[in-house]
């Protein structure tokens, strides 16, 4: 049973908790492990709009710079501020003779530059252990005289594997710490440091109006689910899903996002409800059985998850998720010959996706059970 953990971790599992924001002025402070400073200069002339500048550092590539910097803004977008798109902002660097970002936002027509001043980003890997990091300072200044209004530093980690007491925790510890090398992971790290050190600039006041206007539009909603379930606020991102069926009920978006919110809370009942309405609204759609899977094996339902699985692989030929748990669970109900079948199925479907990793994974688990 535990094993079977393995293959669901590859569609639900999320990291992080979450930072309060606390306001401070003066000398700087630090909220869990983050540095941070608001300046009288805020208090004095708090911004109407933030541009975020290209990411600043030394002996890191150019796609981590700007995925460090596209992180940046998604986190600054709840937070009030009118924000200017990165790609105007590049235009008018290079296109514009002037060097300094002041004169820059005054072509923007924004008040305040954010920079991020990123130290390192990357990955380490160590066979059954691995980890992404991210450690960058972001510093707020006034357009017009460049006074600096507010600051954050912050290191974020995500780690995973496990030291191997067994063969079996061996299999495991190589799976997760190879799972946590795909690039999403490198995503995920770059939003939660800039959730967590956004979290201590305070938020922008905005009319009513505008609120329920950005609570109803579907994209921003699947956003902050997004983010909530990437900070592992899984009961708020369960919550914004209601919220957007409340107002959209047949949005088949926000009923995939109830029904993984259902799944991670261990709502497992309600979670097969929500995928069964789902699949009545999109009956196309594999990931409907694979969520209900998952759910019917944590019920011990081994029947049903069984036929959620194949009717998976019935719409989806190519969900290799599916046809790992169908030999897990081929496995634990006894039948050896069809579990690598399945398994042996799966692992093709990730050579097939570049997925050489997990697909390595799974041909060291047929291999220990043809020697069992």
């Amino acid at each position: 049973m535990k094993l079977l953990l393995l293959g669901v971790a590859t569609v639900l599992i999320c990291s992080a908790c979450t930072t309060k924001p606390s306001v401070v002025r003066g000398d700087t402070e630090k909220v869990e492990d983050i540095s941070y400073q608001h300046l009288e200069n805020f208090a004095e002339q708090v911004p109407q709009c933030i541009a975020v500048m290209p990411t600043e550092a030394v002996d890191i590539g150019e796609p981590y710079k700007q995925l460090m910097r596209r992180a940046v803004v998604a986190q600054l977008a709840p937070k009030g501020y009118r924000d200017v798109e990165i790609n105007e902002v590049d235009r008018l660097i290079s296109s514009s003779q002037q060097k300094g970002y002041a004169e820059l936002n005054q072509a923007l027509q924004c008040d305040s530059y954010l920079v991020v001043d990123l130290e390192r980003f990357g990955k380490v890997y160590m066979g059954v252990y691995s980890q992404w990091e991210a450690q960058a300072e972001l510093r707020l200044y006034r357009a017009d005289d460049g006074a600096l209004l507010w600051r954050g530093r912050h290191q974020a980690v995500i780690r995973d594997g496990a030291i191997p007491f067994s063969p079996l925790s061996l299999l495991s510890g190589l799976y997760f710490a190879t799972t946590n090398l795909d690039e999403e992971q490198g995503e995920r790290v770059a939003h939660d440091f800039a959730r967590r050190v956004l979290a201590t600039l305070p938020d922008r006041e905005i009319g009513s109006d505008d609120v329920i206007a950005k609570k109803m539009n579907v994209d921003t909603q699947l956003k902050q689910i997004h983010l909530a379930l990437d900070q592992g606020d899984y009961e708020q991102a369960l919550q914004l899903s209601r919220e957007g069926l409340r107002a959209y009920p047949n949005n088949t978006s926000f009923q995939m996002e109830e029904t993984r919110a259902l799944t991670l809370t261990g709502q497992w009942q309600k979670a097969i409800e929500a995928a069964n309405a789902g699949a009545e609204l999109d009956a196309d759609e594999a990931q409907w059985f694979d969520l209900m899977g998952y759910s019917y094996t944590q019920l011990n339902q081994l029947d049903d998850a069984f036929s959620a699985y194949q009717r998976a692989v019935q719409l989806n030929p190519n969900d290799a998720f599916a046809y790992f748990n169908l030999g897990r669970l081929s496995q634990q109900m006894g039948d050896v010959s069809e579990s690598l079948g399945f398994y042996q199925k799966a692992s093709e479907l990730y050579v097939a996706a570049g997925d050489n990793e997990r697909a390595k994974v799974i041909l060291q688990t047929i291999s220990q059970l043809r020697e069992t």
